[in-house]
C-alpha cells in the first residue's frame, strides 16, 4: 500500500489528474499495466481515473447526439414548406388565370406543376405545403 501511495502522490503532483486528457493517458497505461498497483489505494485510483474517462466520453456522446438532432430540425425546417416570394405570389392572382394553365411550372414554389382541381388551379406540391391556388374565374 505504501508503495501504491508513492506512486499516486509522484503522479498527482507532477500532473492534473482531473484533466480528461491526462486522466485517458494514465487509465491507458495502467490498463497496459505499464503502471501497476498492488493495493486497495492504487485500484481506488484507478477507479477514479476511469471514471473521469468514463464521464467525459458520456458528456462527448450527449454532445454528438445533441448536434445530430439540431442538424435533423434543421433539414426538416427547410425541407417542410418551401418559401414563396412575393414576386411569385403576384403572379398568381386572379385575373392572371389566361397565363396560368394546367402543366405550367408552379408560379409559386417553382417545382411543381400546375393542376386543376374542383374549384381553382393548384400546385401538384400542396401536399409539401406550396400555397398556390387560383380561382377559376366566375
Amino acid at each position: 500500500a505504501q508503495e501504491d501511495l508513492k506512486k499516486i502522490d509522484l503522479i498527482t503532483e507532477e500532473v492534473d489528474i482531473n484533466d480528461v486528457d491526462v486522466a485517458a493517458r494514465l487509465y491507458t497505461r495502467i490498463r497496459n499495466k505499464e503502471i501497476v498497483f498492488h493495493s486497495k489505494i492504487g485500484i481506488n485510483f484507478f477507479m477514479y481515473l476511469s471514471d473521469i474517462v468514463a464521464n467525459h466520453s458520456m458528456l462527448m456522446v450527449e454532445e454528438k447526439k445533441a448536434e445530430e438532432d439540431l442538424k435533423k430540425k434543421t433539414k426538416r425546417k427547410t425541407a417542410a414548406k418551401p418559401k414563396a416570394t412575393t414576386a411569385t405570389k403576384s403572379a398568381a392572382k386572379p385575373g392572371d388565370a389566361a397565363g396560368v394553365k394546367p402543366g405550367d411550372v408552379c408560379p409559386v414554389c417553382g417545382k411543381g406543376v400546375v393542376i386543376k382541381g374542383k374549384t381553382a388551379y393548384g400546385c401538384s406540391r400542396w401536399k409539401e405545403g406550396c400555397s398556390f391556388r387560383l380561382p377559376f374565374e366566375q
